[in-house]
């Protein structure tokens, strides 16, 4: 077998900004086989791992879980773990973090070895999961060359039609009879460190023209997909867009590299990477923002929204994944609202199940609630509105459901009493199956005290990016259906419920 490594280094290592040399330990002592395969490395008498296996490999992975029984799929994101403890007798831990089976957490191992004959293996260890105590795949010159190029892209094999088959292991459990468990890649860029030359999955060499390239700093790679939302608050209506970085083939080079496109190009929504705008002049550690510019061909953003800056991490709109959220006003001075996201390890990042109540969606840990009232006259009731209560996640993924109290007087027990600061007021957002369902009231059992109900709403009507909902009900709870002799009506009022991130 010929060796993969490269004799100088990690400075002249193949990796990227996407890339990470292996945590390997080292071997003092030196096996017998041909002189020439022999590689040296600074500190390490011999590496067998970057020798016979990967010099270099993605820094983060993409597991997908299968229990076949149930068909619940579940994804983890791992990043390699440079300099953790070495786990059994391998040479080299790779990706190792927790992974999901029927909602119970295992700590997964994948780990590269090299045998006695130099034969290069890559393992998988789940050692709370009985029938998962380890499987091994062969990894041999076959994967390491091109086009499969293991090391780059955890492929194992090319099936007949040209398609990319991950590295996969296959064991059991009782809750799930067989299980079967993919390693592939995020679809991630890099933006810094990226070669002048280097080669596409076919192995064959290129120049790195792309606009991307060195763009700004503090964002070392980023999702190539993504999805874009806009509800428009006026007339209620929500469209999404999967957004592609570059060209339509991002695996070459293209001008237009630092941009997020959908399928309608220049003509619709248009989102790009771009320096921090605040930078002064000549800056070369100018951060990246993303920046609105267009939501159509007829609907500019002037002057264009920008984000936070993104900046390196693994949690939501950190790099390589980030995330905005922008609002604007239309010629009509009604309020758009756009949602982009990342995600990593979703396959279609637009998707949604609306029997589910956006199931499939990332959802925020925190919403909050607006209560208005609208009315002609006074009302001692529900005089402390409006008021905004922040309401917490409770629910999981195939249940979502956000609860709220806000309480500046326990055991008060109604909305307003006592004048504006005090308070006390319940809600909550929950999945009825088919259906969104809001409940609202005083104290812990939703009281009356003035005002309590329950609504449900079509899931239609609902906006999963960013989230957004309004409910409106007769706010007769809050004062006099009549007052007088006789009783003269003092005119409509209602109670409005608006849900915003």
């Amino acid at each position: 077998m010929t060796a993969i490594g490269s004799g100088a280094g990690a400075g002249s290592c193949c990796c990227t900004a996407c890339e990470s040399m292996p945590f390997t330990s080292p071997i003092a002592a030196v096996p017998v086989f041909d002189p020439d395969q022999r590689i040296i490395f600074p500190g390490h008498p011999l590496d067998y791992i970057q020798g016979f296996c990967c010099t270099c490999l993605p820094s983060y992975a993409c597991i997908s879980v299968e229990c076949v029984l149930t068909g619940v799929l579940t994804r983890a994101y791992l990043p390699i773990k440079c300099g953790s403890l070495q786990y059994g007798q391998h040479l080299a831990n790779v990706y190792t973090g927790q992974i999901f089976i029927e909602g119970v957490a295992h700590t997964a191992y994948f780990t590269l070895d090299v045998t006695a004959n130099l034969e290069c293996y890559f393992c998988l260890a789940i050692p709370s999961l009985y029938g998962f105590e380890e499987q091994c795949v062969l990894l041999t010159e076959e994967q390491f060359k091109a086009p499969i190029r293991w090391c780059k892209t955890l492929t194992y094999s090319i099936d007949e039609y040209g398609v990319r088959v991950p590295t996969t292991f296959v064991g059991t459990s009782y809750e799930c009879g067989q299980i079967i468990i993919k390693v592939g890649l995020p679809n991630i860029t890099p933006i810094t460190k990226r070669p002048e030359q280097w080669l596409d999955l076919n192995g064959n060499l290129i120049q790195d023209e792309n606009s991307i390239r060195n763009r700004c700093k503090g964002c070392g790679c980023i999702s190539t997909q993504g999805c874009l939302t806009i509800y428009r608050v006026g007339n209620g209506t929500a469209e999404s867009h999967v957004m592609y970085l570059g060209c339509s083939n991002c695996d070459q080079p293209c001008d237009t590299g630092h941009v997020y496109r959908s399928v309608a190009g220049d003509y619709g929504p248009i989102v790009s990477i771009e320096r921090d705008p605040s930078c002064a002049y000549g800056d070369e550690n100018c951060g990246c923002v993303l920046m609105l510019s267009q939501i159509s061909s007829m609907e500019g953003v002037s002057p264009p929204l920008v984000s936070g800056l993104i900046t390196q991490g693994v949690n939501p709109g950190d790099c390589p994944f980030p995330s905005a959220k922008w609002s604007f006003q239309d010629s009509n001075n009604d309020t758009i609202l756009v949602d982009f996201r990342t995600e990593a390890c979703s396959e279609s990042p637009c998707s949604i199940n609306p029997s589910g109540c956006c199931v499939g969606v990332e959802m925020p840990n925190v919403v909050h609630c607006t209560i208005e009232r609208q009315a002609s006259f006074a009302s001692a009731s529900c005089e402390c509105l409006p008021k905004t209560i922040a309401m917490l996640f409770d629910g999981s993924p195939i249940a979502p459901a956000w609860s709220g109290l806000i309480d500046t007087d326990p055991g008060n027990g109604s909305w307003c009493d006592d004048g504006p600061d005090k308070h006390d007021i319940r809600v909550r957002l929950a999945c009825q199956g088919n259906t969104w369902g809001f409940s609202y009231g005083a104290g812990a059992i939703m009281a009356a005290s003035p005002c309590a109900g329950f609504i449900a709403t079509d899931p239609s009507y609902f906006s999963c990016r960013p989230v957004y909902m309004k409910f409106t009900v007769d706010g007769v709870c809050c004062g006099p259906s009549a007052v007088g002799f006789p009783p003269v009506s003092p005119g409509p009022q209602t109670l409005t419920f608006t849900i915003t991130e």
